[in-house]
């Protein structure tokens, strides 16, 4: 079972000032829609496509696809494909579990739950009389110490991003050192950043 941003994902995480801070997902507490029961449906849609680019190379591109759409029990299930194409035409898989990014999820009334792609319906079917990873409808929270600083953040429009960040106040970052990542309960995943990116670039839709 995948075990969403912590261990090797579990980062410890920062913006650098090159990066730029207004890059940064807002804080929940200053949205003004609430996502509804139904927002990561999205991520279980068959045969999505969700094409991100890096905003300072436009041939430099991630493209997320769903795929395996089935149902296991009650919960709605996708693998989740993420792809790399850059500017000199080569392609990457870059959905390795160590990069942040889930490879397989899994939606029930209770929530969305993070899974690896190598775990099959039976392992699923465990999981899922466990906690979901994240609630359904989506709630906003903080990261801590405790948690390894993973956070969900609410834009003004809707928009859930989930990512890690430092939070050790003397904590100071040579490089990029935060990640995450953005869904919108209509468009899929429209953000990709940092340490879970390629050359910690930001690729937006």
């Amino acid at each position: 079972m995948w075990t969403p941003w912590i261990g090797c994902i579990a980062l410890a995480l920062a913006v650098t000032p090159a990066q730029g801070e207004d890059k940064k997902p807002p804080a929940s507490k200053k949205s003004k829609v609430v996502p509804g029961k139904e927002f990561w449906k999205i991520l279980v849609k068959p045969n999505a496509k969700w094409v991100l680019k890096n905003e300072e190379s436009k041939k430099d591109i991630v493209t997320i696809e769903t795929y395996d759409v089935r149902k296991v029990g009650d919960a709605e299930v996708a693998r989740l494909r993420w792809t790399h194409s850059s500017p000199d035409g080569k392609k990457e898989d870059i959905g390795a579990t160590e990069s942040g990014k889930p490879t397989q999820v899994a939606v029930t009334d209770k929530g969305l739950f993070l899974l690896n792609a190598k775990n099959d319906d039976v392992v699923i079917a465990k999981r899922l009389t466990e906690k979901p990873s994240r609630s359904s409808p989506p709630k906003g929270y903080e990261g801590t110490k405790k948690n390894g600083g993973r956070y969900v953040s609410i834009s003004d429009g809707g928009v859930v991003c989930m990512g890690e960040a430092p939070v050790d106040k003397d904590f100071q970052c040579e490089d990029v050192c935060d990640a995450w990542i953005c869904v919108s309960p209509t468009d899929g995943v429209i953000e990709l950043q940092g340490l879970w990116a390629p050359s910690n670039a930001f690729y937006k839709k």
